[in-house]
């Protein structure tokens, strides 16, 4: 997210996606969504930076994650939906030129054979939360 917390690209042309077909699948729902705001990000990864520790990897993302349900209902009346009705729908509004460009976003979907099957899981976190933490860094939870 922008500063001002405005959700841009990839994330922002999906949930475009989504709104200009007026559903999404069921599947998704619990989908979590890091909204981790750019500005504080790259404030996290200066610190990591200049403290090193005998970690490699970090994962500097804020802990306050939503999921992909309770982004959509915050942007409008969308229905969740079984995942044939989405496709469904998805096909047919790809036939139609003037929606192609807005639904990018969502043909991956289209194109795997079990199309949502496991959800994602955010990554543990806690090492990274706990040194940022001891740096004085906390990440803002404001919502979307």
């Amino acid at each position: 997210t922008t500063p001002s917390g405005q959700l841009q690209g990839t994330l922002a042309a999906t949930l475009q996606a989504f709104l200009l077909l007026g559903q999404y699948p069921q599947s998704l729902a619990q989908l979590p969504i890091d909204h981790s705001p750019v500005d504080q990000t790259a404030r996290a990864i200066r610190l990591l930076t200049t403290h090193p520790t005998d970690t490699l990897i970090h994962t500097p993302y804020n802990p306050h994650t939503l999921t992909l349900a309770t982004l959509l209902r915050r942007q409008g009346n969308l229905q969740a939906v079984s995942e044939e009705e989405f496709q469904t729908t998805l096909t047919q509004a790809l036939t139609k030129p003037s929606l192609q460009a807005a639904l990018v976003p969502l043909l991956h979907y289209q194109a795997m054979s079990h199309p949502y099957g496991t959800l994602p899981t955010m990554p543990d976190n806690s090492e990274t939360l706990q040194l940022l933490h001891q740096l004085g860094f906390d990440w803002n939870n404001k919502p979307l």
